[in-house]
């Protein structure tokens, strides 16, 4: 697998290369990076809401734009109301902390 991450914290991207480390993993450090890394290359993306330059609502309404195919994951600390209505059915969302088991089975099951 080829995975495109957006996600700012060193911890977790950590804990990204740990989960995948079989997989080829790029891990962008802000939402315009990410962006600008995207390609039709990777079989899924993986963003953070809280991000700077470009936050995560911000990517998913740009790779909306871009007429994206490739699965998206958000996996966010904040959840609630707000994240339900601007996100909908568009990607899953999985809330931090993460389980390593919990969130490779979620990923298979798209």
């Amino acid at each position: 697998m080829k995975i495109l991450i957006a996600e700012d914290d060193h911890h977790s991207g950590a804990l990204y290369q740990k989960i995948f480390r079989e997989d080829e993993v790029v891990i962008a450090k802000d939402g315009e990076t990410f962006l600008s890394l995207h390609n039709d290359s990777f079989d899924y993306l993986i963003v953070d809401i809280r991000m700077p330059v470009k936050n995560g609502f911000e990517v998913i309404l740009e790779l909306e734009r871009m007429n994206n195919q490739i699965p998206i994951i958000v996996v966010t600390a904040i959840w609630g109301s707000e994240v339900k209505r601007r996100l909908g059915d568009k990607c899953l969302v999985i809330e931090k902390p993460i389980s390593k088991k919990y969130f490779i089975n979620q990923i298979k099951a798209l």
